[in-house]
Order: structure tokens, then C-alpha cells, then sequence
């Protein structure tokens, strides 16, 4: 990648991260333009630590990760590559099972031979210290007798809820399917049937929890969560089932697995038909596993994987129920050729790893207990061939032959175009866009303001480093107005275009910022952005990191499609 491109997006997190006062990093395993992370050292000691203010916070390496400096042919042996990860600012090396990857351990002989120095472990060791003294490990006792009482609080679980229920997106909708209706047809008591593996404990279930074996349980959390009789994670189904709605209308909530993650054995989907044909509605909970998605599992498609298109083709063919896909899962899902899977599901709600709570959550979304209020990080591609296309990733360059000659597709209201050809129908365009995401209700914007700070902008356009970066520039104001029926959180998001003659290509427009406010029905309530200089600055042609003076173009919507309410601001 450029310089440009490191510095403005990829470190552009860790810039934040410093001035929040992040104390403790773990370098990663790749390298950064030809050079590994655990031997960067003008990205960890340089930038990180004397630039985006890391001071004295701790630097751990991954998992034998300085030994693979020798794999990676940048050090000669145990004590060369101690020195190198030392001097660059690894603190602490982190020595997995295989002992010849250890490389601390040859510390001391690093220092003998001069290939580090003194001052060098001076500096770790004040990382190490101040770090360990600030988690209380030199205190007396280190921990009190009854702090796991303190665990696993009703306020701890009540928080992870809410943050299932913020987090989870409601992508479709089609004939407000959701929140689910309290009667069935004629006034019967509605009948749910949940499926996938995802959604309750099956035949297929990998050994998970101690409790039950019911990989449901892990799936819904994701890698490096532990799940225990002490812990305690539900399922969609037992969720569902234990709900205030489900036992306010009767409702009869029943489990057919169906479908599984890992591997293409249709032999469950039969059964689920079968069971499917006596319900109302089906949801279809599906995903990812820990060996579908996480760390060491890379894939060649995005399509939901085993056998759970399977399932959703068999449901579709062959039942009237209303399906309600949801996604437990790391990354965005694809629904088979021309995603056709997608347009036969009534609903959609991606949760992704949603944690302890998540399939309460999740029900409360189902059931209406909560208005959906989550909108998506980023574009979801309409397949993999989208990947690092126009319609991923989001900071997509101009390009400006396309413009001049007027090729591709324009779908959004800022001019940005599309390549027709990526992938269909007739658009390439993203499946879903950054900012996406529907409610129970409906809501209006209006009335877009925007003030600058002048000094704040003076002082930007000269230098934005330091303290200077987390100063608000600008604040945006919008009126929210519900013009529904039920009350709802509005996410609303602020979006930015840059002046023209800034001398380097920009992204078509950049999110400035975003806020989410409380409107109850007919109520019209101001949301104000604050945009910092950090949200507006970037390196120009000379490299240095500032706020380019101008008119931009602020924009103001639901989602980076909607942003259709603007305004001119000169900075």
C-alpha cells in the first residue's frame, strides 16, 4: 500500500487509540510494506508511541511471532531477532509451546554482543512495570477472596444485551414480517419454528461448553470465548421460547437444526421441511462457525456455507412460512448466484458476534421488545469478486476517466459511480451500504446546520498532529423527526466531500461522524455531530497531516445511500 493509504486509514484507528490512552498493543503477525510488524520500528516506537501519544503503554507480541523473524529471513538467529524486535518495541515476547521459537530468552546474550543496548531494556521493563503497577499485581492481596462476586453481574449481563440489540441490524423487511405478529392465522396462537445450527442445540453440535456440547452456544460469541455452567449463553430457540412475547400470545416454539455450518450434509433438512410446513414462521438462524470464520480461516466465497443454502432453498420451495433469516457470523454472507436466496427470505437481521447475550438480544429485535437501531460498519459486497472493487471497500478513490466518460452506473445521491460489470444485476453496486439499516418506525431529516470553529480551523490547516487532532472543528445540527408509530433510537450520520484542487485523488465522500438520538412518535428532537479535526484531516502531496482549507460538502442521512440532506461548509 502507499504511505498515504497507511497513514489516513489503516493507522488512522491507532492515532485515536493514543490520544484515548490505550496502554497495552499486540503487533501483528504480517508485515506493513515489506517490513514485519515486530521489527517496525518507526511504526511502533516511531509513530504509535512518540507520535500518537502510546507513551508508556505495553507492546506484546502474538504468539511466537518475534521467532518468525527468522522465517521471515530479516534475523539470523534467536539472539539476532531478539535484538531487532527489542530495539523496534516489542516489550514482552509471548512464548507459545514450541521453545525454539522463544526468543527473549536470549536476551541477555543480545546485550553481550552489543546488538542491543541497556537503554533498550531500560524501556521495556518501564512498559512491563508500569503496566503491571497499574493493573494493581504489586498490591496486596492481588485479588480479593470474594471479587467473583463481582462476575457475571445481573447490570453486566443487562449491558450486553442492550449492546445484542444495538448491534444487531434489521437489513429487510418486507411486509413489516417483523417484530412478529402476537396471533397466527385466524387468531390461533403463532407457531415458530427456528432453524439452523446456529439457532439451538442439534444432532451436529461440536464439543463446546462443559454443559451441553451445543456449539449454538460458542458460535453465538465467537473465538476466545469460553462458555460454562457459571456463564451462561442461550440459544435463539431457548431465547425465543422464554420470551415475554412467546408467553404472552402461546406461542409454540419448536427446533429442527436442518442445515450444518462445516460441512455439506443435507441429511437434517427433511426433517426441518417437514416441520417448517406446520409453522407461521421459520427462523432461519445461520452464519458462521469458529471454522468458518476466524483466526487461520481464510475463504473463497462469501456464500453462507455447508449445507445452510441447502435449507433455505428446500424452505422456500417448499413451505408458505414466512422466513426470517438471521446471521450469526464474522463476515458479510452471500445468498447463491445473484444472491436469488436473499429475495425469497421476508426478513433479515445480521447480528454478527453478538456475545453473551445475544440471542436475547436478538429475540428482543424478533419480538419487538426492542426497535432495531443498528446500521452496518461497512459495504457488504454482492459477491467475493466484489472484494476490493468499487463497491468495497468504502474509501473507495474517485476515478476520474469513468466520470470524464461517463461509464458505469450512478446509484447514489453524491454522483458516485459503478462498474455494471462486477456482478448484477445491472449495478455492482454494494448489497448493502455503510450506514444501512431499518427500524420500526420512520424518520425525517431536516434542517441541516453547520458551524466551524475558526481557530480550531486556522490551527488545523497549518498542523493536525497532537492534541490539536482531537479538537472539534465543526458541529453539525439536524432536526429528527418520528413520523411513526413507535419510539425509536435515529443513527444519525454525517458524511463529508472534500474541497476540489486539494491536489491529491479523495474518496467520493468519508464519514465526519454520526449520532444516535431517542424520538418518540410525532416527536422532532436536534441531533448534533461534533466532527474533530481528526474526522476531516489527512496527508496532502508534501505528507503532511492537516485539514485542507475549502468548501466541503457536508452531508447529512440514514445511510451512506440517503445522505441527501447538504450543505456547504468553508473551512
Amino acid at each position: 500500500m502507499s504511505n498515504r493509504t497507511l497513514q489516513d486509514i489503516y493507522l488512522k484507528p491507532w492515532r485515536a487509540f493514543g490520544a484515548a490512552g490505550g496502554r497495552g498493543v499486540m503487533p501483528s503477525h504480517n508485515t506493513i510494506n515489506g517490513v514485519p510488524a515486530h521489527a517496525n520500528g518507526p511504526l511502533l516506537n516511531g509513530q504509535l508511541r512518540n507520535g500518537f501519544g502510546f507513551g508508556l503503554g505495553v507492546s506484546v507480541s502474538d504468539c511466537n511471532d518475534i521467532g518468525a523473524l527468522e522465517d521471515f529471513r530479516i534475523a539470523a538467529n534467536a539472539t539476532d531477532r531478539a535484538a531487532i524486535a527489542l530495539r523496534a518495541g516489542v516489550d514482552m515476547d509471548l512464548m507459545c509451546a514450541d521453545s525454539s521459537q522463544w526468543s527473549y530468552t536470549s536476551l541477555q546474550a543480545a546485550l553481550q554482543e552489543g546488538l542491543a543496548s541497556e537503554a533498550d531494556l531500560d524501556a521495556a521493563v518501564t512498559h512491563v512495570l508500569t503496566h503491571k503497577f497499574g493493573a494493581g499485581l504489586f498490591d496486596s492481596p492481588i485479588t480479593p477472596a470474594n471479587a467473583t462476586q463481582n462476575l457475571n453481574l445481573p447490570s453486566h449481563r443487562e449491558l450486553a444485551r442492550e449492546a445484542a440489540q444495538q448491534g444487531s441490524v434489521l437489513l429487510k423487511n418486507d411486509g413489516s414480517t417483523l417484530p412478529l405478529a402476537a396471533k397466527g392465522p385466524g387468531g390461533a396462537a403463532p407457531r415458530v419454528l427456528v432453524v439452523g445450527e446456529n439457532g439451538g442445540c442439534g444432532p451436529a453440535s461440536r464439543p463446546g461448553p462443559p454443559t451441553d456440547g451445543c456449539s449454538a452456544r460458542i458460535n453465538i460469541m465467537g473465538s476466545y470465548t469460553q462458555v460454562s455452567a457459571f456463564i451462561n449463553v442461550s440459544t435463539v430457540h431457548e431465547a425465543l421460547a422464554a420470551s415475554g412475547w412467546a408467553a404472552a400470545s402461546g406461542a409454540r416454539v419448536s427446533f429442527s437444526q436442518g442445515a450444518v455450518i462445516d460441512h455439506d450434509d443435507a441429511s437434517l433438512i427433511p426433517a426441518a421441511v417437514q416441520a417448517a410446513q406446520s409453522a407461521d414462521v421459520v427462523v432461519a438462524v445461520l452464519g458462521d462457525s469458529l471454522s468458518t470464520c476466524g483466526e487461520w480461516v481464510d475463504r473463497d466465497s462469501l456464500d453462507l456455507p455447508g449445507s445452510q443454502l441447502a435449507l433455505l432453498a428446500a424452505l422456500q420451495a417448499n413451505t408458505t412460512a414466512d422466513i426470517v433469516v438471521v446471521l450469526i457470523h464474522g463476515r458479510p454472507a452471500t445468498f447463491g448466484p445473484g444472491n436469488g436466496l436473499l429475495g425469497g427470505a421476508a426478513a433479515l437481521v445480521s447480528s454478527f458476534r453478538p456475545g453473551q447475550m445475544g440471542a436475547e438480544g436478538i429475540v428482543d429485535i424478533l419480538t419487538g421488545a426492542a426497535n432495531p437501531s443498528g446500521r452496518l460498519a461497512q459495504n457488504w459486497p454482492r459477491s467475493v469478486g466484489d472484494v476490493h472493487s468499487g463497491a468495497s471497500p468504502w474509501l473507495q478513490e474517485r476515478v476520474g476517466k469513468w466520470v470524464a466518460n461517463s461509464r458505469g452506473t450512478v446509484v447514489d445521491p453524491d454522483g458516485r459511480r459503478y462498474d455494471p460489470y462486477q456482478d448484477g444485476p445491472t449495478t455492482g453496486s454494494p448489497l448493502f451500504r455503510l450506514g444501512d439499516g431499518l427500524s420500526y418506525t420512520t424518520y425525517e431529516l431536516s434542517d441541516l446546520k453547520v458551524s466551524v470553529y475558526a481557530a480550531v480551523a486556522e490551527a488545523a490547516k497549518v498542523s493536525a498532529e497532537g492534541a490539536v487532532g482531537r479538537r472539534t472543528l465543526m458541529t453539525a445540527a439536524v432536526t429528527v423527526t418520528n413520523t411513526g408509530a413507535v419510539a425509536g433510537e435515529c443513527v444519525v450520520q454525517l458524511y463529508g466531500v472534500d474541497p476540489v484542487a486539494v491536489g491529491v485523488v479523495r474518496p467520493w465522500k468519508r464519514i465526519f461522524g454520526f449520532a444516535r438520538v431517542h424520538v418518540a412518535p410525532g416527536q422532532a428532537v436536534q441531533a448534533e455531530v461534533p466532527v474533530i479535526v481528526d474526522d476531516v484531516a489527512f496527508h496532502g502531496v508534501d505528507m503532511l497531516y492537516r485539514v485542507v482549507g475549502g468548501e466541503y460538502t457536508v452531508r447529512a442521512g440514514l445511510s451512506s445511500g440517503t445522505d441527501t440532506l447538504t450543505a456547504p461548509v468553508a473551512v
